[in-house]
């Protein structure tokens, strides 16, 4: 991945501005999530052998499985959700005061 050095429309969502670039092309963070969800391919439910949904959020996919609602995290998501959630927590509590 790259860097513009001024912010274009990207060529995914065609909504937001970015300066990232993913193979020469202006990529928003969200839709270069969606292409790295893509390029992982179908898991299948370690329970029950169903093929797993993918859902982008923030900066890592979570992959759920339809039937039995479990999920599959990459190894380092976790650490991401928590940071996510701490973060939240932490603004939370600064505009409370």
């Amino acid at each position: 991945m790259g860097w513009l050095k001024k912010a274009e429309l990207c060529v995914g969502c065609k909504e937001k501005k970015t300066r990232r670039i993913l193979e020469g092309k202006p990529v928003c963070a969200y839709c270069q999530l969606k292409v790295k969800a893509y390029r992982e391919g179908v898991r299948n439910c370690p329970v029950d052998g169903t093929a797993m949904e993918k859902h982008a959020k923030y900066d890592f996919i979570i992959d759920k499985c339809p039937t039995c609602n479990g999920v599959w995290l990459d190894a380092g998501e976790m650490d991401i959700i928590e940071g996510v959630v701490i973060a939240a927590v932490a603004e939370r509590s600064f505009a409370a005061h």
